[in-house]
């Protein structure tokens, strides 16, 4: 019988953190992997592409493009993070 594991994370839309990188890793690992969800996170594409082409146009400067957004750059900061842009 194979080895079991238990992921107790949240879910995360991308599929790159959260119960859906842990099962990866226990499948990579020959674990059997199994889930209890603690939370669901959704990801807003047109969000992420306009960050993107913000940061582009401002080649890179947070400043300006918080303020094209309307947010401070600390909720810049937090979205660039969790968008795993840079």
């Amino acid at each position: 019988m194979a080895a079991t594991a238990l992921s107790i994370a949240g879910s995360d839309s991308g599929a790159g953190a959260g119960i859906q990188a842990d099962l990866k890793t226990f499948h990579a690992m020959g674990v059997y992997g199994l889930t209890a969800v603690t939370a669901v996170t959704a990801q807003n594409t047109m969000e992420v592409r306009s960050i993107q082409e913000l940061l582009n146009r401002y080649n890179g400067r947070r400043k300006p493009v918080a303020e094209a957004l309307g947010m401070s750059e600390r909720t810049l900061y937090r979205k660039l993070k969790r968008y795993g842009l840079r």
